[in-house]
């Protein structure tokens, strides 16, 4: 397979991080494991076990693109593989979506909905005009990671929950489970640290209230009638003006929102944000994996692998 620009890039800086020796063999075996994910992701992964019932009140919100649509498919694949009942899977086209790398998702989830970029960003705007918001619309076209507040939550009402793309479930989540079945506060993932990228003295200042440490986004549920969209643009336009933009200004502005609301964390112990490796083979521990940081190692080389075995071996309530 021919390897793009980004690629080789991504391999040459696992080499110099992890050493010239021992450190190459890992950084192959990671790189090559990322391409043959890819590839199972491409062939489509076997057929999951119809279910019956109705779908949790809460729908299931991907961003993807072409460049890693794979790990959406792996991530959706492992959530409904160890799911008793049906999920309303919905993928947000980030602009690279053709329709060959859609078929390749619909082969391994053939009920998910895709939203394109053009009408979903018209809805958007619908709701927050550009001239009443024009920090939250600078910062969204500087920062991908916006959309998971802004394009999802914008254009209609409900509760919704976002999942990034570089986890994986690998027994039933039942505590998720019970929220998406009735959401009552948002939610969101225990982070390994606080990463809001903007210093938080600051962040509480403007919040007006104490910061809630270890926010991570990549579970985040939320309903559009409870964020606040104009301290969004108030708080954005502030922190942008400075500080800067910055890659968790997304992260940062939701913890912000969470300090003046009650939610509820997913437990550390069975969701588990950057696991070490002892944590991902032989067996996974926990619920379910966010690959963040070092531990993509241990998702390239082991954590996607565990999704192929036997569906009897996937745990069920």
């Amino acid at each position: 397979m021919k390897l793009g620009l980004w690629r080789w890039k991504y391999l040459y800086q696992s080499v110099k991080k992890e050493g010239p020796l021992e450190g190459y063999n890992i950084a192959w075996e990671k790189h090559s494991g990322m391409l043959a994910m890819e590839a199972a992701a491409r062939a489509g992964l076997p057929a999951l076990t119809v279910q019956n019932g109705p779908a949790p009140e809460a729908s299931i919100h991907f961003l993807t693109g072409a460049s890693h649509f794979y790990m959406t498919v792996f991530c959706a694949y492992s959530l409904c593989r160890v799911t008793p009942h049906p999920l309303d899977i919905v993928v947000h086209d980030d602009g690279t979506l053709s329709e060959e790398v859609r078929g390749w998702i619909r082969a391994s989830l053939p009920t998910a909905r895709f939203l394109d970029r053009a009408p979903t960003r018209a809805a958007t705007e619908a709701f927050l005009h550009k001239d009443r918001f024009p920090s939250l619309w600078k910062a969204r076209e500087r920062l991908v990671l916006m959309r998971k507040l802004m394009d999802v939550h914008a254009p209609a009402p409900g509760w919704k929950l976002f999942l990034d793309s570089d986890m994986l479930f690998f027994s039933p989540p039942h505590v998720l489970l019970d929220w998406m079945r009735s959401p009552a506060q948002p939610c969101c993932m225990t982070d390994v640290t606080v990463a809001y990228g903007y210093p938080e003295p600051r962040l509480a200042a403007l919040a007006g209230a104490p910061m809630p440490e270890f926010v991570n986004t990549g579970i985040c549920g939320l309903e559009r009638g409870r964020i606040d969209w104009e301290k969004l643009e108030f708080w954005s336009g502030r922190l942008m003006e400075e500080f800067g933009i910055n890659h968790f200004l997304e992260q940062g502005m939701t913890a912000m929102l969470l300090a003046t609301l009650p939610f509820q964390f997913m437990p550390r112990r069975d969701y588990i944000c950057c696991p070490l490796r002892e944590q991902v083979t032989p067996r996974p521990d926990g619920v379910m994996h966010h690959y963040v940081s070092d531990s993509r190692t241990h998702y390239y080389r082991h954590g996607w692998r565990h999704i192929l075995a036997p569906a009897s071996q996937a745990v069920r309530p």
